[in-house]
């Protein structure tokens, strides 16, 4: 899987065959008065419900994959 400014994309493990690809937008980008960072929120765009829960669920394991890992 790969995330950049623009967009994400998955491809099968040691494979060329891209199976998801959804753009990026940048929706707003803030600073914390805490820690004075920047934030930014970005969302993605799908064609229809099908794909949108499809990118949901790979971002899902994914994430569950690297808070796995950091826990060990």
């Amino acid at each position: 899987m790969g995330v950049s400014k623009y967009g994400i994309k998955v491809s099968a493990s040691g494979q060329y065959d891209v199976l998801h690809r959804h753009t990026l937008y940048l929706i707003t980008r803030m600073t914390t008065a805490a820690s004075s960072e920047e934030v930014s929120l970005w969302v993605y765009q799908c064609s229809g419900l099908e794909p949108a829960q499809a990118i949901c669920k790979v971002l899902s394991t994914a994430s569950d994959s690297v808070l796995t890992a950091e826990k060990a």
